[in-house]
């Protein structure tokens, strides 16, 4: 298998990986040997990214791909040269870009007060209710979220049982079957769950969809069954648009790629700025 083959297509390297491997130009069109990449030629790769204007969460990127690959390839990484690390603090510094930070923890304490501030008898508040609870319960990555169709799960007076197919966490497709209890409190994600299709009226297909059509119009007569399904980016542009009425909910989720049990606190849009989402 050719290294650029190793990573899946569902990482971030995908788009990155390909220039890098066997036959490629190398570090796209220098003039320098393809392979394995140099420290001077990695820092000048990453010099010339910065010169036509990329940001330094690209350029990291770029360059975590380039140590990937040399990894697998069992051969030297040039990345962690003093001339590439030089080079990266000299961008950094010329971008005056704020430190990458460490996001707060979305705790169960801070889970419930986002999600009992969203108005539940509101059509988006019902989805991103269910969003949240279903999420947070089962540990779930935005795509498993975003991926979930009605078939999928499975409903019982104890519960629900959750099928998951192709997941990131499981590159050997074998599947799980994920249980989660019926609960006694309003914030139950099996009755969150139950309640947004209810109200949305979704019977089969994805479970969660967009409510605005695609000429911006949110849906009124068209049952929202119809519409397209969410997307996970669009999923969580979603949650972290989130808004809150309460002053005690201070913070909204962000789902991210790594599971929701660990999604992160973000800022709050401001009131009625909700918008069309892909």
């Amino acid at each position: 298998m050719p290294i650029c083959t190793a990573a899946r297509p569902g990482t971030r390297y995908a788009p990155i990986v390909p220039p890098y491997g066997p036959g490629a130009s190398g570090l796209l069109a220098m003039p320098c040997p393809p392979w394995p990449a140099r420290g001077k030629d990695v820092a000048a790769y990453l010099a010339d990214m910065a010169l036509q204007g990329r940001r330094t969460s690209t350029i990291d990127l770029h360059r975590a791909a380039l140590r990937y690959l040399h990894h697998l390839a069992q051969i030297a990484v040039p990345t962690s040269h003093p001339m590439v690390i030089a080079t990266l603090a000299g961008i950094r510094r010329e971008a005056k870009e704020a430190l990458p930070r460490q996001k707060t923890a979305l705790t169960w304490d801070r889970q419930v007060r986002v999600v009992e501030a969203i108005n539940p008898h509101d059509l988006v508040g019902a989805r991103d209710r269910a969003i949240l609870l279903l999420g947070f319960a089962g540990a779930f990555r935005r795509s498993e979220l975003a991926a979930l169709k009605v078939d999928d799960i499975t409903m019982d007076e104890d519960g629900m049982q959750i099928r998951l197919g192709r997941s990131k966490g499981d590159p050997q497709r074998r599947g799980a079957l994920i249980g989660i209890p019926r609960g006694l409190t309003r914030n139950c994600p099996v009755l969150a769950y139950e309640t947004w299709l209810r109200q949305a009226g979704i019977t089969e297909g994805p479970v969660f969809r967009r409510i605005w059509s695609a000429r911006g119009h949110r849906a009124g007569a068209t049952p929202v069954g119809v519409l397209p399904k969410i997307g996970p980016h669009a999923l969580s542009c979603r949650i972290g648009r989130s808004r809150t009425s309460s002053a005690n909910a201070a913070v909204t989720p962000t789902l991210r790629g790594t599971l929701v049990g660990t999604a992160c606190a973000a800022a709050p849009s401001p009131q009625g700025q909700e918008t069309d989402i892909p």
